[in-house]
């Protein structure tokens, strides 16, 4: 086993930096992966301790989809992972109220229908205020799109 006396080792940073950006998005390892652009079971591994570390390619991949700078620390952290986080709450509200499971595809579909409508508002205001009613519509408009596409007829 490798330690570091006095300094964080490279795991620790990636981890740290990992967590920061599991819990600011309100994401599972899974879909933040897929979402990401990289194996699930990479990511899996390294969070279970099998791997000690992150390959570069994958923490710059990790990096591009999230909007992230150069640096790992989780401060650095923009603006726009909160409203990952946002969305993912919004759209996890609507679920449980309607009692319905949508499909990794249909999560995605709808968040980005919110996060399109939060650049709108913040282009118009400066504010990204999404509100649950948001989500709702954009959960709504997804289903609804996605049963006409299959060819179903409600």
């Amino acid at each position: 086993m490798h330690y570091t006396i006095g300094m964080e080792s490279e795991r620790d940073k990636q981890l740290k930096f990992i967590q920061a950006l599991l819990d600011r998005t309100g994401m599972k390892p899974t879909p933040f992966a897929k979402a990401a652009g990289v194996d699930h079971t990479t990511l899996k591994r390294f969070l279970d301790g099998i791997t000690r570390s992150l390959h570069s390619d994958t923490i710059e991949k990790i990096k591009a989809k999230y909007g992230i700078p150069e640096t790992h620390s989780p401060d650095d952290i923009p603006v726009t992972i909160d409203l990952l986080a946002k969305t993912n709450l919004l759209i996890r509200r609507v679920e449980e109220k309607r009692r319905i499971s949508l499909t990794d595809r249909q999560y995605a579909i709808a968040q980005y229908a919110l996060l399109k409508e939060a650049g709108k508002e913040i282009a118009a205001s400066g504010d990204p205020a999404i509100k649950y009613s948001d989500a709702e519509k954009a959960v709504q408009e997804t289903l609804l799109n996605d049963v006409n596409t299959k060819g179903i007829r409600q």
